[in-house]
């Protein structure tokens, strides 16, 4: 990223609002492979929102209960001994790519506000140096 900040921080925009899209894209893709889409409910559901300095994704609760292989047969309070085997096979659909994808999105944000903390540095130095100039 090189320019000035303005356009350093159009290009974390972009970049954040471009893997915001594509995660949603790769979720989705993810959920046909798995076959997560009885209904096509939670697939629908799947959103990405993003704002400056926020990315933020719904989708129906459950989802995160397929990811991880429970449901009906397993109810709250359970206290492990299932007496049966369930049904139900984990899906795999969302924890595994969010956080490898979260690492590039957190290098590529260090990267940007390492720079713009360096300018400012350089700029705070600056100064501080034509002040000393001048006593």
């Amino acid at each position: 990223m090189t320019g000035t900040n303005s356009d350093n921080a159009e290009e974390l925009l972009r970049f954040e609002e471009g893997w915001t899209e594509k995660m949603v894209e790769f979720w989705k893709e993810r959920m046909d492979k798995l076959r997560v889409n009885r209904t096509f409910a939670m697939r629908n559901s799947l959103l990405g929102i993003h704002r400056p300095g926020a990315i933020e994704f719904r989708f129906l609760e459950y989802g995160i209960y397929v990811a991880n292989g429970t449901g009906r047969e397993i109810y709250r309070g359970n206290d492990g001994d299932l007496g049966f085997t369930p049904k139900r096979k984990a899906k795999e659909w969302f924890f595994r790519k969010y956080a490898s994808s979260r690492h590039v999105l957190n290098e590529v944000e260090a990267a940007h506000y390492g720079q713009d903390y360096q300018g400012m540095l350089t700029v705070a130095l600056d100064e501080m140096m034509r002040q000393v100039r001048t006593l």
